[in-house]
């Protein structure tokens, strides 16, 4: 059995950084390379990514301009922004943003890179997670709002085996006290 990689978009102008961060990240992930931010709001316009990392400064868009598209445009998906020129200012203008992490370059190790995008995937796969739960539960409440108005309408639908028990009322002797 194929395991299914998930689809990781890396925007760079810079070709040699483009082809290190694919290095690092293929042996676990499909990656898919842009030489820009323009390259990269194109390829996310025809088709999903489980997540984007983007160089802050690139030609035609940078990534600042793609992360405020994509807060637009592709909400779920998670974004790291890499930039070689970092300072707090930046990297806090980024966040606000809606990236969700913030990376300067050099990488101090590949594994740097590699732990980023691990605890980002993950952190997307409970909210997705949720997500099904959410709606799964959205989905039946509202079915019983409509083919009943009482609680106990709504009990016999959800929980027959509840319905299926004893109602008669318990008797306790005097001389007992009813449990509590």
């Amino acid at each position: 059995m194929q395991k299914v990689k998930f689809s990781i978009l890396v925007a760079d102008d810079e070709a040699p950084q483009r082809q290190l961060m694919r290095a690092v990240l293929e042996k676990d992930f499909a990656v898919v390379t842009a030489a820009n931010g323009e390259e990269a709001r194109q390829l996310l316009s025809q088709r999903s990514f489980d997540l984007v990392i983007t160089d802050e400064r690139m030609p035609m868009m940078s990534g600042s301009e793609l992360v405020r598209w994509m807060r637009e445009n592709a909400p779920e998906t998670p974004v790291v922004v890499l930039t070689a020129f970092g300072s707090i200012q930046t990297a806090v203008e980024a966040i606000k943003l809606g990236a969700a992490d913030y990376l300067t370059k050099p990488l101090k190790s590949p594994d740097e890179l590699r732990l980023v995008v691990s605890r980002l995937l993950e952190q997307r796969i409970l909210q997705n997670e949720r997500l099904v739960q959410r709606a799964d539960s959205e989905v039946y409440f509202p079915i019983a709002d409509i083919v009943a108005e009482s609680q106990t309408t709504i009990c016999r639908f959800r929980f027959p085996a509840l319905c299926q028990a004893s109602t008669r009322p318990a008797l306790w002797p005097k001389s007992k006290k009813r449990p509590s």
